[in-house]
């Protein structure tokens, strides 16, 4: 999937690596940056999902233009919000993955987006 990315969109970062190993990544990246997921976290132990989870959040606090973008199989959201001004929203179903996976976004309220009902 990343060298898919990188082919697609040649003039961003791909990094296809652990973020808990990368967290000098986050340093003076733009501010419109978007995180792409599919990590399984309902799948991880406690420790690994919170460590994940934390850096994801303090990416996302730090301008109302940040997003991640998660994949999952799941029908519901990929894992609590870590921050109440952080909304995820359902974006659609993709039916040709196999099995079907949902895309969701998680970013900052005031960005625009509506809470999921």
């Amino acid at each position: 999937m990343a060298a898919a990315l990188q082919w697609r969109f040649g003039t961003c970062i791909v990094v296809a690596d652990a973020i808990q190993a990368r967290k000098d990544l986050f340093n003076e990246i733009p501010d419109a940056s978007v995180a792409v997921s599919s990590l399984p976290f309902r799948s991880f132990p406690d420790t690994v999902a919170v460590q994940v989870i934390t850096l994801l959040r303090d990416f996302l606090l730090t301008s109302p233009k940040r997003r991640l973008v998660q994949y999952t199989y799941g029908q519901r959201v990929p894992f609590d919000s870590p921050h109440k001004t952080l909304i995820w929203k359902r974006q659609e179903l993709i039916l040709r993955n196999v099995p079907p996976a949902w895309v969701w976004t998680l970013q900052q309220s005031g960005s625009g987006i509506k809470p999921i009902p």
